[in-house]
C-alpha cells in the first residue's frame, strides 16, 4: 500500500478502534436524545463513507490519525442502533426482538467477514480501487434504513401535531443520582409535615420510586403530557393527547407500560 510499517499499521488499527468504541456508546445516547433515527443514520453513514475513503489519500501526520478516528466513530454508530431498532417496531415489539436484533447481527458479522474478500478478489493489489469498493459499499448500507418508518419521541410529537395534538415530554432518563435527590426530597416534604421517618419514606415511595427502583433509570419509561394537563396523574386519560398516544403511540416505539385494570399482569 503505502509502505508504512507494521508497527504504524497497528497504531493506526488501534486508533481506528478507539474512535469506534466511542462510536457505538456516544452514537447511540445522541441518537436517543435527537428523537429521531432515519436523518441521523443516514448522515452518520455518509460523514463514515466519506472518512474511510478520505482515509487513503491523507498523508502519514497528525490529520491522518484525526480522520482515523472519525472514520472508527462514524462507521461503528449504526450497528448498535440498528440491532436494538427492532424493538421499536411494532410488528416486532418485545415478543420478536431478540430474534430481530440477532438476526441483524448475523447479517453485519457474514457481511463484514466476506464483503473484504469478495472486494480483495475484485480489486487485487489496487489498494484506491479497494477503498474506493469499501467506502462505497458502506454507503450502500443506508439503503434499508430509507424503508423504515421514522421512529422516536419527535417523530411521536410531529406526528401528533399533524392532528392537532400537543404532547411534551416531561421526564425521561434519570440517572440513580438525580433519581436519589428527588426521592431524598420527597421523603423531607413528609417529614416537615410531621410524618415519622419510616412514613414519610413509605409516602414518599408511593409518588418517587426510590433510587434504582424505578424504570427511568434504566432507560425504560417517559412521562408525557400537554397543556391540557400537566400533572402526572390519572387526570391525563381524558385529554386528546392520551386517547392519540393509546392509538398511535406503538407505531413509534412506545407503549402504555400499566394499563388500568391490568394490575394483576402488571403487578
Amino acid at each position: 500500500g503505502k509502505g508504512i510499517d507494521a508497527a504504524t499499521a497497528g497504531f493506526m488499527a488501534a486508533i481506528v478502534t478507539v474512535g469506534s468504541f466511542f462510536g457505538c456508546i456516544v452514537g447511540p445516547a445522541f441518537c436517543d436524545k435527537l428523537g429521531k433515527f432515519k436523518g441521523f443514520l443516514i448522515v452518520t453513514t455518509l460523514i463514515g463513507a466519506v472518512s474511510m475513503f478520505v482515509t487513503w489519500y491523507t498523508p502519514v501526520g497528525f490529520l491522518l490519525w484525526a480522520i482515523l478516528v472519525i472514520n472508527g466513530f462514524f462507521t461503528a454508530i449504526n450497528g448498535p442502533i440498528m440491532q436494538s431498532m427492532p424493538v421499536l417496531l411494532p410488528e416486532i415489539g418485545d415478543t420478536y426482538a431478540g430474534s430481530a436484533g440477532g438476526i441483524v447481527g448475523t447479517i453485519s458479522l457474514l457481511m463484514s467477514y466476506f464483503l473484504p474478500i469478495g472486494i480483495s478478489a475484485v480489486a487485487g493489489a489496487d489498494y484506491t480501487m479497494n477503498m474506493g469498493l469499501e467506502s462505497l459499499c458502506f454507503l450502500l448500507s443506508v439503503v434499508p434504513v430509507f424503508f423504515l418508518p421514522e421512529l422516536g419521541r419527535k417523530a411521536m410529537q410531529a406526528a401528533a401535531a399533524k392532528d392537532g395534538v400537543d404532547i411534551r415530554m416531561q421526564s425521561g432518563y434519570r440517572s440513580v443520582s438525580y433519581q436519589k435527590k428527588l426521592y431524598d426530597n420527597k421523603t423531607q416534604y413528609y417529614r416537615n409535615k410531621g410524618l415519622s421517618e419510616a412514613a414519610a419514606r413509605e409516602k414518599a415511595a408511593a409518588i418517587v420510586n426510590p433510587p434504582g427502583c424505578s424504570e427511568h433509570n434504566c432507560g425504560l419509561a417517559a412521562d408525557l403530557n400537554s397543556p391540557e394537563h400537566t400533572g402526572l396523574d390519572t387526570g391525563f386519560e381524558k385529554t386528546a393527547a392520551f386517547r392519540w398516544l393509546k392509538a398511535h403511540a406503538v407505531e413509534y416505539g412506545f407503549i402504555l407500560r400499566y394499563p388500568k385494570d391490568a394490575e394483576a399482569v402488571t403487578e
